[in-house]
């Protein structure tokens, strides 16, 4: 019976593989060993305090606005907050990105209970928050936006009451930020997407300058017109 060797090509490819998958367990058994952080107080779907007097922001994602001083809360704020508040409340591990803090002092984080669940992107399939691009913390976009769509497609959440129709915006490529057509008109870098739909479908956040009550806002349905 003749014996079959492997050859130098399938040997390296071998090795590679196994080096990954060594690599993965090294990963997750470090990952295993980060502490678990007591969480203090939740205010809202992306941000939490913990016991340690640290805020964190959470990497990547968006969530509506629960209610500040002359401003109400926002639609499905509070269902953000007790989804967060439920996910966190036995404590929380941190896995953190390029940038340290954001511009009002809070640790950005990739956020996961001890059980292992991404709290970042269950958030998002759950339809109760949206993605945010912010470099240089986008090497997560894709699994997030992944996270986005599939709440989307289902109708989750915030989705579920989107009009499909409602726009037309335009998209800044470079900050993926949509606004309203009055506000950043089209141009060579702009991207028009017929609705906030397709906008978010894409990426896209609102703008939270022209934009910051979005769910509320009345969209023109067609292009030119102004909102009512």
């Amino acid at each position: 019976m003749a014996v079959c060797f492997p050859g130098k090509k399938q040997i390296l490819v071998l090795a590679v593989a196994l080096a990954l998958v060594a690599a993965a367990v090294m990963c997750q058994a470090s990952f295993g060993r980060t502490p678990i952080l007591g969480v203090r107080f939740v205010p809202d779907g992306d941000t939490l305090l913990l016991k340690s007097g640290d805020w964190i922001r959470y990497i990547g994602i968006d969530a509506p606005e629960t209610a500040k001083k002359n401003s109400p809360a926002q639609p499905f704020a509070q269902k953000a907050r007790s989804a967060n508040q439920k996910l966190v409340q036995k404590g929380v591990r941190l896995e953190y990105g390029q940038q340290t803090e954001d511009r009002h002092g809070r640790t950005l984080a990739y956020v996961y209970t001890d059980e292992g669940i991404f709290v970042n992107a269950q958030m998002l399939r759950q339809g109760l928050a949206w993605c945010l691009f912010i470099a240089p913390d986008t090497g997560r976009f894709d699994e997030l936006m992944a996270a986005q769509r599939r709440a989307m497609d289902k109708g989750q959440g915030i989705w579920a009451g989107l009009d499909k129709s409602a726009g037309p915006v335009s998209g800044n490529p470079r900050s993926m930020r949509f606004h309203l057509t009055e506000h950043y008109p089209a141009n060579k870098n702009a991207r028009l997407f017929n609705s906030v739909w397709d906008a978010f479908y894409a990426g896209y956040a609102p703008c939270a300058n022209c934009l910051p009550d979005w769910q509320r806002t009345k969209w023109p349905k067609k292009q030119g017109e102004g909102p009512s």
